[in-house]
């Protein structure tokens, strides 16, 4: 039970700053177009 919490909170902490980070730079390399 622990370990599938651990399992999510770390994939949460990886796969959301990724995710916003793509976002930004799509955003950013759009603008700069």
């Amino acid at each position: 039970m622990y370990f599938a919490i651990a399992t999510t909170v770390l994939v949460l902490t990886v796969f959301v700053p990724s995710f916003i980070g793509l976002r930004s730079s799509s955003n950013a390399n759009w603008h700069s177009l």
